[in-house]
């Protein structure tokens, strides 16, 4: 049997040096079991510190409030968030004692997007970086290019957050080549605050039917990207110190694209992306759509889409600076 601790919400042992809320500020305790080497706490527990009230059905698991509400799935990943799509790092599971979900995604998807729960930085300037370019065509649809729709993008989103009095940077202005490892660098040289990478999706020759938004973050330290089966758990495969930032910088902004959009949720996932991974300040990758569907592609080509997209990604950005300063 599983030794049970009681623990305070402040995890001093946890793997990141993160800082939750303190027991003043909690009035409670969270419970937590080890479970092949992972750390999980207590749903229930989780929900009374929220001011939730917990659901339990077959498959699936709530907890809601009038402020909010996440939704899991009994041994998978996938769940939401407010209504947003995210892929939790770990899959929640029932035992005797109730519901459980990975400490992991309790600190680092779910108390950052129910509580805002970010570290406040300067966000002065933000680079956009359209993916590909030059000789690198990205993806191909049936009559347009990736570098070219998500150059176009970028164009349109650097005028609006401009209007909103940001001061913001392209990586490449025109269709040129940048190596990967390039891109962050340039960022960080122009003294980035925010780097947002731009590009669209395909599913591949002759795969059509698949069509949406996906919005990516930086995979934290010992934990699976999305698209992995586990952790792994080289040194290599690092976070970065913005893990709240990012999660919750990509769910901003994801929610602003449906929101503008109508596309399909996707969600919000997680990779090791090298133009994340080697970011000095918050970063997402947004995957605005995809070339091989074809009502997809005539979407993103359009001027009226194009504005759609990027007037969620900015109305994601400014939700997520409002967050940082209460404004």
């Amino acid at each position: 049997m599983r030794k049970l601790l009681i623990v305070f919400i402040f995890f001093s042992a946890f793997v990141f040096s993160l800082t939750c809320v303190s027991e003043a500020e909690a009035g409670q305790y969270i419970r937590y079991a080890s479970n092949n080497g992972m750390r999980y706490v207590y749903l229930s527990d989780i929900a009374a510190y929220y001011g939730m009230k917990i659901k339990m059905s077959d498959k699936t698991c709530d907890i809601r409030s009038k402020a909010g509400n996440a939704t899991f799935t009994f041994n998978h990943r996938e769940g939401k968030i407010n209504g947003i799509k995210v892929i939790y790092m770990f899959s929640p599971y029932v035992n005797r004692a109730g519901v459980m979900i990975s400490e992991y995604d309790f600190l680092l998807i779910l108390d950052p997007i129910l509580r805002a729960a970010v570290t406040k930085h300067r966000l002065g300037v933000i680079v956009i970086d359209p993916g590909h370019g030059g000789k690198d065509n990205g993806a191909q649809g049936r009559f347009y290019r990736e570098k070219d729709l998500v150059l176009q993008m970028a164009r349109r989103l650097k005028d609006i957050l401009r209007a909103k009095g940001y001061i913001v940077l392209l990586t490449r202005d025109k269709d040129t080549f940048i190596e990967l490892p390039d891109r962050p660098a340039k960022a960080a040289a122009l003294k980035a605050d925010l780097f947002v990478v731009l590009h669209c999706n395909s599913a591949g020759h002759g795969v059509s039917g698949i069509n949406g938004v996906e919005t990516y973050c930086l995979t934290p330290e010992g934990a699976p990207s999305s698209a992995d089966a586990k952790a792994k758990s080289s040194k290599k495969e690092d976070g970065n110190s913005f893990n709240k930032n990012n999660l919750y910088l990509a769910y901003c902004i994801q929610r602003g694209v449906l929101r503008n959009t109508g596309a399909t949720d996707r969600g919000v996932k997680q990779a090791r992306f090298a133009v994340l991974r080697d970011a000095r300040c918050p970063a997402v990758l947004v995957e605005a759509g995809f070339l091989s569907n074809l009502t997809e592609e005539r979407n993103l080509a359009t001027g009226s889409y194009q504005d759609k997209i990027t007037f969620g990604i900015a109305e994601g950005i400014i939700a997520y600076h409002r967050a940082m300063t209460g404004k």
